[in-house]
């Protein structure tokens, strides 16, 4: 997957790749050491739901762990503001170095994402969930949706077995009013990944997402 860069998301990728490089090992961010798949994976990858981002929205990387995607997308799509949510003290410590050294727009929240989807400035806030690599879809579900907007969407970057992960969040979906708009093939080089694509349709119970850790321990199935 080729991306299209204007110079200045040139200049402020090729920034943030060599923060990942320099910090990358020892804050557990990575575990490439060469710029090359960094760039053809992580950024690419990334990258490949650019488009897909709302107009002039908000966006939260929920699980942001090192910026992917959301320093990429803040990056690629300006025109969002996205918030990354990370738990872990040293990544989010992370987030913030590299927001203020990229000069971007972007918003670090450090704490759990059952604890945020309680909390009136952020319930029922976003255009658009991302996430990447943080959990199966049942337990997804149980996190994201309660941060959405009705209408709004949840974005998940999945593997080739994403269909199953939809089928296994049926009851998810249905507690918490999502439906699948499309599972979306996309390739990295010779790897196949698929975009899963949820829309919440209408307002979500007071009751989820419920306490921190118990979606992960017991998915709604």
């Amino acid at each position: 997957m080729q991306i299209a860069l204007e110079p200045l998301q040139q200049n402020l990728l090729q920034q943030y790749v060599d923060m990942l490089l320099e910090q990358g090992d020892r804050l557990g961010l990575t575990a490439f050491r060469t710029p090359e798949p960094i760039w053809s994976e992580l950024i690419a990858d990334s990258a490949s739901a650019s488009a897909k981002l709302p107009a002039n929205g908000e966006v939260l990387d929920l699980g942001s762990g090192g910026g992917c995607p959301g320093i990429v997308l803040q990056v690629l799509r300006p025109d969002n503001r996205l918030f990354l949510l990370e738990s872990n003290g040293r990544k989010a410590g992370f987030l913030r170095e590299v927001v203020a050294r990229l000069e971007l727009p972007s918003q670090v929240l450090q704490e759990r994402s059952e604890t945020v989807a309680h909390q009136a400035a952020y319930r029922e806030r976003f255009d658009m969930v991302v996430a990447k690599a943080v959990a199966s879809l049942p337990v997804l579900v149980e996190l994201a949706l309660p941060l959405l907007k009705v209408q709004g969407r949840l974005l998940a970057f999945k593997g080739p077995q994403a269909q199953q992960e939809v089928d296994e969040a049926a009851v998810a979906l249905k507690a918490l009013h999502g439906k699948t708009l499309g599972v979306e093939p996309y390739e990295l080089g010779e790897k196949s990944y698929r975009h899963v694509i949820v829309q919440k349709t209408a307002a979500t119970s007071k009751d989820y997402p419920r306490r921190p850790g118990i979606p992960a321990k017991q998915p709604l199935r």
